[in-house]
């Protein structure tokens, strides 16, 4: 894999500190060059054996691109376990997917390496072993699964045995977390009542929290301490903010914020205080994070972005469980798949520089281990599957 170098003419803030717990806004920051790609529509073709998706961007400096070759496909009509929109996919060592439906049917699905369904692990209930809902789901050491759901974290061995559980602390609500090195576990909190970060011990008790905290005045507003995490070798984390600015910061696990990073590339545009309050499918209309992968001293970036020809669904009359007629906006993956596009983007964690930073026309936002990328899209049977990808930077023959 290569890691090429350069510069061009986007913005990008960088700020270093040693200060623990909150980190402050952007104000008064010193400013540095970056680098974002400039792009020409290509199709990528570099390998026999795997399909390529067609990507928007050759950069001209360092001649080189992000390549996707597709590795496998999860889901079809004899599947035990169907996928949704939030479906959360895991990967093993040995090649297997762990898909999470994320809903109260709790139970993970296992695909082998090529994508086909086999055997299923757990069951609904809120006894040992048991998921009441799953939240997320990582592979740990020694190809465990670590299961979050709405009440306790559960880990179970390679088979699907469990091995051991504990509750998630009280009044500590989250979608993700991360697993690190020393085993110790960092959990994104979005609830008020608790700062941004929560680490866990190795057998899930409390042993710190720190970061972003959000008042009692803005309780409406839970996606400001939403974040992307993901551990680091050198046993830090690395947390990208999901909504509103584009945000990346290095922790370690004494609370202390190592560095951060504020990007502002010509493709991301940060939401007003306006954006922020409105509902509904307004929102769409702005970028997100909604994946990172580190690998070595780089981090990968997953964003949702609007496609240029972004339209707002037609709205569809329908009735409210009282019986009284609405105006709805039905949203069929498909249709989000053409609504958004993917921006995938390697930082220097060390410095911040951007390494590689390239648009592409479809919606694959999510990494499991290993650094594939994964999206959820519609099957010809019209059920849910999931597309797994394994991203390369490779340069462009002259």
């Amino acid at each position: 894999m290569i890691t090429p170098t350069f510069a061009t003419n986007s913005t990008m803030i960088v700020r270093s500190t040693g200060q623990p717990n909150r980190a402050s806004g952007a104000v008064g920051r010193w400013l540095l060059a970056a680098a974002t790609c400039t792009t020409l529509f290509a199709i990528a073709s570099r390998t026999m054996w795997a399909q390529i998706l067609q990507s928007t961007g050759v950069d001209p400096t360092c001649n080189c691109r992000i390549v996707l070759h597709k590795v496998a496909s999860l889901g079809d009509n004899e599947d035990a376990v169907a996928l949704k929109p939030g479906s959360v996919i895991a990967h093993d060592a040995a090649g297997r997917f762990f898909a999470a439906r994320t809903s109260l049917e709790s139970s993970i699905a296992v695909f082998g390496a090529d994508g086909k369904p086999g055997s299923t692990f757990g069951r609904q209930g809120e006894g040992p072993g048991e998921l009441g809902g799953v939240r997320h789901a990582r592979v740990t050491r020694g190809d465990s699964v670590l299961v979050m759901d709405y009440r306790k974290f559960t880990l179970f061995a390679p088979s699907g045995v469990p091995v051991r559980w504990g509750a998630v602390p009280n009044r500590v609500s989250a979608f993700r977390f991360a697993v690190l090195k020393s085993g110790y576990v960092v959990v994104n909190n979005y609830h008020p009542s608790h700062p941004s970060f929560i680490l866990l011990n190795s057998k899930f008790a409390l042993a710190r929290e720190f970061g972003r905290r959000i008042t009692a005045d803005d309780r409406d507003d839970w996606d400001a301490i939403q974040y992307q995490i993901v551990g680091l070798d050198s046993g830090r984390f690395a947390a990208v903010r999901q909504y509103f600015n584009y945000e990346v910061e290095i922790w370690d696990t004494t609370g202390t914020l190592v560095r951060r990073f504020d990007r502002v590339p010509p493709w991301y545009r940060p939401w007003t205080e306006a954006d922020k309050l409105a509902n509904g499918e307004k929102t769409d209309r702005f970028p997100g994070i909604f994946g990172i992968h580190a690998d070595a001293e780089r981090l990968w970036i997953a964003a949702r972005v609007p496609d240029p020809k972004w339209k707002q669904p037609a709205a569809q009359p329908s009735k409210d469980a009282r019986g009284r007629e609405i105006l709805s906006k039905p949203i069929s993956v498909d249709e989000n798949d053409r609504r958004f596009d993917t921006v995938i983007e390697v930082l220097d964690m060390a410095t911040g520089r951007v390494l590689v930073s390239q648009r592409f026309d479809a919606l694959i936002t999510q990494f499991t281990e290993g650094g594939l990328l994964y999206g959820i899209n519609e099957a010809p049977s019209l059920l849910l599957r999931a597309d797994a990808w394994r991203p390369e930077i490779v340069r462009v023959p002259k």
